[in-house]
């Protein structure tokens, strides 16, 4: 409630003013800056909130001014928040400095880059691809993933949402290797090959994954041709007797219904054929497949 919110403005900055007590003032300037970074004041108390933080010099200069900073992000947002502030959160208002996020790709990339409260999934996306050198694609065509080893899990298909939240959750999630991942989830038909080499090797490594899990909707004559291309990637061209493991270039419900001879057999003579592939072109005859 609107009026709440207000309420619990006004208070903090009465409780601060004239008060004698260092410890209380510091408890009451961490309750600021998560009230400016996750709650913003009304539009009616916008101002006279501002112009208190502005005024503030001296010894509590750096707090207001990193309030006054989050309470222009957050009173420019065009939504709410889903959830409550995480762990990191907490400790970026009592230390009254950005949090640091880490994003990655499916093969390992990963940078770190700053962020507050109000930085959303899309602004997130960009920075990251500023950093990797990866394209920006219209139509919000990216998104981010919570995964851990063996796969997703939780598919986060949209870009209206902030970075925070995502995080929040990814606190909450047991297994101790989680993190956020930047994959594709709208594939547009394209008139001309893709020729980034870091969009190609994202994808690259988002479709293995996808295939290998079975949440690639495949026959078995194409996840025979697409384990033969990763068969080639992984291993080079074709050696005779040489074991192969299936579940390491097959999804498991072709493994399960299928003869695992017959379906070895079937991948090594698909194999044969691409000998003399390299694996600039094995990535892209994989991606063009999928």
């Amino acid at each position: 409630r609107p009026e709440l919110v207000d309420e619990a403005y006004a208070q903090i900055i009465k409780q601060m003013t004239n008060n004698p007590r260092a410890e209380s003032i510091e408890k009451l300037w961490h309750l600021l800056a998560g009230m400016c970074n996750c709650v913003p004041a009304s539009k009616y108390l916008l101002l006279v909130v501002g112009t208190w933080l502005h005024q503030q010099t001296g010894l509590y200069s750096s707090q207001a001014w990193f309030c006054l900073q989050s309470l222009q992000r957050s009173s420019a947002r065009e939504t709410r928040r889903k959830s409550g502030p995480s762990f990191m959160e907490i400790e970026s208002f009592k230390n009254y400095t950005p949090m640091l996020c880490r994003l990655c790709t499916v093969d390992g990339t990963q940078k770190a880059f700053k962020i507050d409260s109000s930085t959303t999934v899309r602004e997130a996306i960009h920075t990251f691809c500023d950093r990797i050198g990866l394209p920006h694609l219209r139509r919000n065509q990216y998104c981010i993933n919570i995964m851990h080893s063996e796969g997703v899990i939780e598919r986060v298909a949209q870009t209206a949402g902030f970075i925070a939240d995502l995080m929040r959750i990814l606190e909450g999630v047991i297994q101790p290797d989680a993190k956020l991942c930047v994959t594709q989830y709208l594939f547009l038909k394209r008139r001309q090959p893709i020729e980034d080499s870091q969009l190609l090797t994202l994808l690259f490594g988002q479709l293995r994954l996808e295939l290998l899990q079975g949440s690639l909707p495949c026959e078995e004559e194409d996840a025979i041709k697409l384990g033969a291309i990763l068969l080639q990637y992984f291993t080079g061209d074709y050696v005779e007797g040489k074991p192969v493991n299936l579940s390491e270039f097959l999804p498991a419900h072709i493994i399960s219904s299928g003869n695992h001879d017959e379906l070895r057999k079937r991948l090594q003579i698909e194999h044969f054929t691409l000998m003399g592939n390299s694996k600039e072109k094995s990535v892209s005859q994989f991606v063009s497949h999928c």
